[in-house]
């Protein structure tokens, strides 16, 4: 009976994980209310879940919260940005859909519109995980996300069908909206650090699976 509360033992384990997984998302919710934070928490949800969720390294509170303050200013800033783009795009496509009888290739312009936009959110499903494992200028990490995502062609498809799904899931199905976030992530980082890892160097590697060796174990 004891060895069922032993915190090394698989259902512990299995459930202290859940545990860290509902906080995290809770806690992503929370820190995306003001809306301009929405990039510094998906970087810090990103963080925690890779290396507190999957390695065992750290609380996933305090993991969480440490991301998000180191990556706040970069986080809100490629954030911002996104988010202007998004609502220009929108904002596009509704007068152009409004004016198609009257503008000639309105239909045409508007279809690039919205394949631009698809790509720009493929672009987003990397920009946020690569910003919480890489630190580099705002600039080199929005280039490197452009070229990863048209380079893993395959994988950013995939990404948006799992980006899209959350995101309907997360609107229309109010009971398991809350952890949706968190559930998209840990799917998501699966995903990722196989992509992430093509553009690792061989020390980096290494020392990255030692890191991860002593925790896990």
């Amino acid at each position: 009976m004891a060895g069922l509360f032993n915190y090394d033992n698989g259902l512990m384990t299995t459930l202290g994980k859940i545990c860290d997984c509902m906080i995290l998302s809770i806690l992503w919710c929370v820190c995306s209310i003001p809306i301009v934070t929405v990039g510094a928490s998906t970087t810090a949800l990103y963080y925690a879940v890779n290396k507190s969720v999957r390695y065992n390294r750290g609380y996933a509170y305090k993991e969480f919260f440490s991301a998000f303050k180191s990556n706040f200013k970069q986080g809100t800033i490629v954030w911002l940005v996104n988010l202007g783009l998004l609502l220009f795009g929108a904002y596009d496509c509704y007068i152009l859909y409004q004016l198609r009888e009257t503008i000639s290739g309105a239909g045409i312009i508007m279809a690039v519109i919205i394949a631009l936009y698809i790509f720009l959110i493929m672009w987003m499903t990397y920009v946020y995980p690569y910003m919480a494992r890489f630190a580099l200028p705002t600039k080199a990490l929005m280039k490197n996300c452009i070229i990863i995502s048209i380079a893993s062609l395959g994988w950013s498809l995939l990404l948006l069908i799992l980006f899209i799904v959350a995101v309907v899931a997360f609107i229309g199905v109010p009971m398991i909206g809350l952890f949706i976030p968190v559930i998209y992530m840990v799917i998501a980082n699966r995903i990722l650090e196989r992509v992430f890892r093509k553009y690792m160097s061989e020390e980096d590697l290494e020392a990255e699976e030692e890191r991860n060796r002593v925790f896990y174990n």
